[in-house]
């Protein structure tokens, strides 16, 4: 996976791991301040996402054989991976042991899980807009 296109600009999933990376950092300071809050039911709903995504990307990968479609799904394809796996595993973490408001640790974790989060979607939409044909590349 490249993270440069065809004219030299950084690439659309170059731009969802920044994007995602400034959203965990956000929600990071947010919830160690204590301006937001993780509750179990997010958590349940964040590994449901996960699941949903890793759904529909097998589905993708059988349903799709076109050569423009298979390009764009092999060139975003370890990122929206990264994505899923790691929502689906902190969600589970995060779930196993009960949050403290004040922690630091739980305030990382999930900065980190909504970073994830933020990677899936943004990886998404990288694939719709490559699969589209909008721009140069299969990477856009």
């Amino acid at each position: 996976m490249s993270n440069f296109n065809c004219s030299c600009r950084p690439s659309c999933t170059a731009f969802a791991i920044v994007a995602s990376i400034i959203v965990g950092i956000i929600t990071a300071f947010l919830q160690f301040a204590g301006a937001i809050t993780i509750t179990p039911a997010f958590l349940w709903v964040a590994l449901g996402v996960a699941v949903l995504f890793l759904a529909l990307l097998l589905v993708l990968s059988y349903g799709f054989r076109s050569v423009s479609i298979q390009s764009c799904v092999c060139a975003g394809l370890p990122t929206v991976l990264v994505g899923i796996l790691g929502s689906a595993l902190l969600s589970v973490v995060l779930l196993a042991f009960p949050p403290v408001a004040a922690s630091i640790l739980f305030a990382l974790l999930a900065g980190v899980l909504l970073a994830f989060l933020a990677l899936i979607l943004t990886a998404v939409a990288c694939f719709i807009k490559c699969a589209a044909g909008c721009g140069c590349g299969s990477d856009n």
